[in-house]
């Protein structure tokens, strides 16, 4: 087991990326114990990933906080990991589990989630419970009921029966879930015998440390009837070390016999990229005179300010300014701005610096990907101090529109090819027979762009090193759609991926187009149009 995790934890570590903090995760992925959930949620929009190790079962965990009450998980499980001698289980499962919460902790109640373990599928996970947790000082204690494998052990009848008697006989796993997995076990849900579990957290002062100590439900009799347990205690304690806010890993005794050893870490999804900022050598003062250049000829402010635009990552497309006139309208195109307004932060800084002493305010029309934003008209500081644009009543932002009889236009020449090189990986999770399968390649790329709103894009991989494999457990029995994936990686790990043409434009300030034909992806070629229709400020 310890290879087989430390393998699996290395592949864990090269994925993680920009982490956020979130609450105590269970071996099960979700926000929990360590075997038993407690009513938490993580930070919303978080992504947790979860890798946890012991005798019965590794299990690989993607839990996704979809929304500040509800948290989805993705399971893939290896059960008998170790190949036991003696023990009959050779199941790998891939499971779904779903918690919510009710209402959240206050100053006098607990905070109450329900949830479901297994809401598809063969079920050999299956419970379902509702918790309460509340933190006093620095314990977080939880007490929940549990059903199916949570009420197995010291089950009771269930308190439901009031409800109806349908809730008094739990369905056997052969009834629900369909034959080949993949259906709802809805009509299990909350049934049979039910158990009291529990547990609570103890963070250390001053130390990213914590001690965990739980009662467990589940009696493990599925893995006792096969050979892997013999009598295994409702006990398990953990200690936990979050060496950083975003990482958290716990060894834990389990079930009175055994090691656990789990890792988790969460990215942010919701995060909004780091500000950017370019200065690009820009005077506070405005340029009154055209600088003279070889010949006798001088350059305006267009050409002045167009090659100050693109060493910053903008590309002055066009603009218009009359003779006389104290307006100015800029189309931008944002090609090195994570951030929209980082992107108006410079070229009103630009503006500042290059626009004619005469104009009072500027009209900037960004363009990204071939569509049109909002308008944003802006009024001209001049000399004041400039590190960014100015106050919220300089600003105004209307719908999106088009410059019409542009002064001035930028001839980039089309067609322009750009060709790229690099190296790339692939990563398949969750597979049945094995939860994480790799590739490498080197990937070589061209774009050819015919104008501002048309590309020919290609893409071509060259295979490296993969374990892929068409050597498949069971042979699916549903529509050969995704089904296939292997044959592509491993047959077509070499190849084009990608051929196609694109083309993107505002058909107007609240429609906007994309249309496309060719080798989409690997396994796909074709054709399709798409239609966003966005009325300003809706």
């Amino acid at each position: 087991m310890a290879g087989d995790f430390r393998r699996r934890t290395t592949i864990f570590a090269l994925l993680l990326g920009v982490w956020t903090t979130t609450e105590a995760t269970s071996d099960y992925g979700t926000s929990g114990l360590i075997k038993v959930p407690d009513a938490r949620m993580y930070d919303d929009g978080a992504l947790t990933a979860t890798i946890a190790a012991d005798e019965v079962a590794n299990m690989f965990n993607i839990t996704f906080q979809a929304l500040p009450r509800v948290q989805g998980t993705f399971r893939y499980t290896v059960f008998n990991p170790n190949e036991i001698k003696g023990s009959r289980d050779k199941l790998r499962d891939r499971s779904y589990a779903i918690k919510a919460l009710l209402w959240r902790e206050s100053d006098v109640l607990p905070a109450i989630a329900v949830g479901a373990r297994d809401i598809l599928g063969t079920g050999n996970l299956e419970a379902e419970f509702v918790v309460a947790s509340k933190e006093v000082g620095p314990i977080d204690a939880s007490l929940g009921i549990g059903w199916g494998r949570l009420g197995s052990r010291g089950g009771f009848d269930n308190p439901l029966n009031v409800l109806s008697e349908r809730f008094e006989e739990r369905p056997s796993r052969r009834d629900t879930g369909g034959d080949l997995g993949g259906k709802s076990r809805a009509n299990s849900f909350f049934r049979g015998d039910a158990a009291i579990f529990g547990g609570f957290k103890y963070s250390l002062a001053d130390l990213p440390l914590s001690l965990t100590a739980e009662y467990e439900t589940d009696d493990y009799s599925r893995e006792v009837n096969l050979g892997t347990l013999k009598a295994p205690s409702p006990w398990n304690f953990g200690l936990s070390w979050a060496p950083a806010n975003s990482l958290a890993l716990r060894v834990s005794w389990l079930r009175g016999d055994t090691l656990g050893f789990s890792v988790s870490a969460s990215l942010d999804t919701k995060s909004v990229p780091p500000r950017k900022y370019q200065s690009g050598n820009i005077s506070a003062v405005p340029q009154t005179v055209a600088p003279v250049i070889s010949g006798g000829r001088s350059k305006n402010w267009y050409d002045r300010m167009l090659p100050a635009a693109e060493q910053t990552g903008l590309y002055l497309r066009e603009a218009k300014l009359d003779p006389d006139s104290t307006s100015a309208s800029l189309l931008v195109e944002n090609r090195d701005y994570a951030l929209t307004a980082d992107a108006l932060n410079q070229i009103l800084m630009l503006s500042e610096n290059y626009l004619p002493s005469r104009v009072e305010e500027v009209e900037v029309l960004i363009e990204e990907n071939g569509l049109i934003g909002p308008t944003v008209t802006y009024r001209l500081q001049r000399q004041r101090e400039m590190t960014a644009f100015g106050r919220p009543d300089e600003i105004q932002v209307f719908e999106p529109r088009k410059i019409s009889n542009a002064t001035n236009l930028t001839d980039y020449g089309y067609p322009v090819l750009a060709l790229g090189a690099d190296f790339a990986g692939k990563v398949q999770l969750m597979d049945p027979d094995d939860p994480a399968r790799k590739g490498f390649y080197a990937k070589l790329t061209a774009r050819v762009k015919l104008s501002d709103h048309s590309n020919i894009w290609f893409r071509y991989d060259q295979n490296i090193y993969n374990d892929f494999s068409t050597s498949r457990r069971a042979i699916s029995k549903l529509p050969k759609v995704r089904t296939e994936i292997n044959r592509y990686l491993v047959d077509g790990s070499s190849g084009i991926e990608q051929f196609f043409y694109e083309y993107r434009n505002s058909l107007g300030p609240e429609l906007h187009a994309r249309a496309y034909i060719g080798i989409i992806e690997g396994m796909y070629g074709g054709g399709g149009a798409e239609f966003l229709f966005a009325p300003y400020d809706s």
